[in-house]
């Protein structure tokens, strides 16, 4: 197994090119430019992959203005934490270029999707392919009207999705205004094929007993019938809140919920 790092401009407008020499070498690629760093830099690039051999791609990048998938058939593991300046949603073509990174990696197994992933892909028009590989998956969450919406659609096309995590806001004073809306009532929608066949573990990080953050729970618990965990990090511990979840009406008989410090 071979890695390879590029910090910040180093990615700049670079073409990687097909790795047809390397024989049956699998490759790890990582570019981490940093949250912290200008999250516009790549606003007018195209970022080019073309990694036939590629299994681990880790984006930690700046958006560009558009990816161009030549082949990214082999990833196995796909990690996508992208940024760019949220004060221009509403100039800036976002959803495009998210779903085609994405559609590249249909074939994982793995994926991340950071709560500013999701927010680029849901500032248009999208759907999303099936991933017919993937068994984990873990969802970053931002302020996202039509969440229960966004993440049915991925449940609805990830037929093999053995764990799910979904990752909260962590940051911030929170209340029920925090969650939008939904126009979308988990329990209202016919059940996700994985959701009701082989979905085992459920990671519920920086719980704050939110009234939609519970509805999701309480769905998972009543819908999965193969559910083995679900573990819920709490942002700060209630135990008579706690003691509440676990009377919730479970379709698993073997379901265990477990409670643990947020880390």
């Amino acid at each position: 197994m071979s890695g390879q790092k590029y910090k910040g401009s180093e990615v700049g407008l670079q073409l990687f090119p097909a790795c047809s020499g390397i024989g049956n070498i699998s490759i790890k690629l990582t570019l981490d430019a940093g949250i912290g760093e200008v999250l516009d830099q790549l606003e007018y690039s195209s970022v080019h992959f073309n990694l036939p051999r590629l299994v681990y791609l880790k984006y930690s990048e700046s958006l560009p203005k558009q990816y161009v998938i030549s082949n990214l058939n082999s990833v196995v593991h796909a990690h996508f934490e992208v940024g760019y300046d949220e004060n221009e949603l509403d100039e800036r073509e976002l959803c495009k270029p998210m779903l085609d990174v994405i559609k590249g990696v249909t074939n994982c197994e793995i994926l991340f999707l950071s709560g500013l992933s999701l927010q680029a892909l849901t500032t248009g028009d999208f759907a999303l392919p099936v991933f017919k590989n993937l068994t984990r998956l873990k969802l970053g969450q931002r302020y996202i009207a039509d969440w229960n919406s966004l993440l049915l659609n991925f449940l609805n096309n990830s037929p093999r999705l053995e764990s799910l995590t979904l990752m909260q806001r962590n940051y911030g004073r929170r209340t029920d205004d925090d969650e939008l809306d939904d126009d979308c009532l988990l329990g209202d929608q016919p059940v996700p094929s994985c959701v009701s066949s082989c979905l085992k573990v459920i990671n519920v990080k920086n719980f704050s007993c939110l009234r939609g953050q519970t509805d999701r729970v309480v769905y998972s618990l009543e819908k999965a019938n193969a559910l083995e965990q679900m573990i819920i990090h709490c942002r700060q511990r209630n135990s008579e809140r706690e003691d509440e979840i676990l009377k919730f009406p479970k379709a698993s008989k073997i379901c265990s919920i477990s409670f643990k410090d947020r880390k």
